[in-house]
């Protein structure tokens, strides 16, 4: 990967040289020692196969996003498959839990607000921390799965007490897990999900992602988009500006001119955002020359619905890109600092990656800290006129 600053540390542990994806000298040092004591005294590594007829109680946890959460989704099909009559709950935080909650492969979701995990809003305290791995133990799962590479998380998964833990300990508590996974920071999101289901002996048959929604959902999208002035025979463009961090949005001023060109190219633009990204919407509307039509305070299965209707979305490396390419809605998909190549479009053919290709781009991966020297040149002389030619032919 061209530009890329994973930073793999080895720390011995038993006989064994173990890499940790930490970029601080010091959470190393705290790892590895963790890990050491963990190895030695606690739980010696694993690495049996799992009996099939072993499993019927299972516990899935992703507490971090919500692309993260449908990158999820073809392994969670997959396990489905091979495990048809299974209990499966799924442990999100309450942000997340709406993603999916109408998937038919899930028995049970549970929403836990993990403290680590929360940067403004209700978090979990020590005492609900404590009740819910009273509840998780009662719930004698046979097996929890955890697909975010987090030593917290990882004591989670110990904590259950499951006979068979899968997980990765790349930033530390691989001794919590009975099956650890390899964790390459290069693999897909997607991928590294399924590939830590290598000890059930289960081989997915896509790695398309998921998202479900009622009949009332499309009926309210319908309801937005005709009080929005849509006909049925518009040509749609999206545009979903906001993301989660802000080094992964592109320029205030980059999305107000590809708009006013979309709108010059006879498309009827949305521009789409979430409760919390008003004040961002209004100020690309007045950067604008032109006026787009703007739909915000919707949840996200609604604005899956939405999503669904366009023609194509451009947004940044954020959930609606994930959105889109569950609900089959080409995404073109922004990126700067971030690798495509871990969480963007795996089919190239129907979506379309974009970036202003400079040699220290991309420079950030997962877990590490984000720092740029370079007065972000990635998004800055990323330009409308760029990005029009990535999304109509020539």
């Amino acid at each position: 990967m061209a530009g890329g600053r994973a930073r793999n540390f080895g720390y011995r542990v038993m006989k064994e040289k173990i890499t940790y994806l930490l970029d601080s000298p010091f959470k190393r040092l705290l790892a590895g020692t963790g890990d050491w004591f963990g190895y030695n005294f606690f739980r010696p590594r694993q690495n049996n196969l799992i009996s099939k007829d072993s499993i019927h109680k299972i516990l899935l946890i992703r507490l971090d996003h919500i692309g993260d959460l449908l990158m999820t989704t073809p392994a969670l099909r997959a396990l489905r498959i091979a495990y048809p009559k299974a209990e499966i709950h799924l442990l999100v935080k309450e942000a997340t839990a709406e993603v999916l909650e109408l998937n038919p492969n899930i028995n049970r979701i549970i929403t836990f607000n993990a403290p680590w995990t929360i940067a403004k809003g209700k978090k979990a305290t020590r005492g609900d921390i404590i009740r819910l791995i009273s509840r998780l133990r009662k719930e004698k799962y046979d097996s929890v799965i955890d697909f975010r590479a987090d030593p917290r998380e990882a004591l989670l998964s110990l904590f259950t007490g499951a006979p068979y833990r899968l997980g990765y300990g790349a930033r530390g508590g691989g001794f919590c897990f009975t099956h650890p996974g390899e964790y390459n920071p290069q693999d897909h999101e997607i991928h590294r999900a399924i590939n830590l289901l290598s000890p059930l002996k289960i081989t997915p048959e896509s790695d398309k992602m998921d998202l479900n929604f009622s009949s009332e959902d499309h009926e309210m999208a319908e309801t937005i988009l005709l009080k929005a002035g849509v006909k049925p025979e518009s040509k749609l463009a999206g545009i979903h500006p906001g993301a989660a961090s802000p080094f992964k949005r592109w320029t205030y001023e980059g999305f107000a001119g590809l708009g006013d060109l979309l709108i010059e190219n006879g498309y009827q633009v949305l521009l789409l955002g979430a409760p919390g990204d008003k004040n961002l919407l209004a100020s690309i509307t007045k950067q604008m020359q032109k006026t787009p039509t703007v739909i915000c305070d919707i949840n996200l299965k609604i604005l899956g619905a939405v999503i669904e209707r366009l023609d194509f979305l451009v947004c940044n490396d954020s959930a609606p890109s994930h959105i889109a390419q569950a609900v089959g809605t080409r995404a073109v998909v922004l990126y700067g600092p971030t690798h495509n190549e871990v969480t963007g479009p795996l089919d190239l053919e129907k979506h379309t990656v974009a970036r202003n290709s400079i040699p220290c781009a991309p420079c950030w991966l997962p877990g590490t800290k984000f720092e740029c020297r370079h007065d972000l040149r990635c998004w800055k002389g990323l330009k409308a006129e760029m990005v029009i030619k990535f999304i109509l032919p020539l």
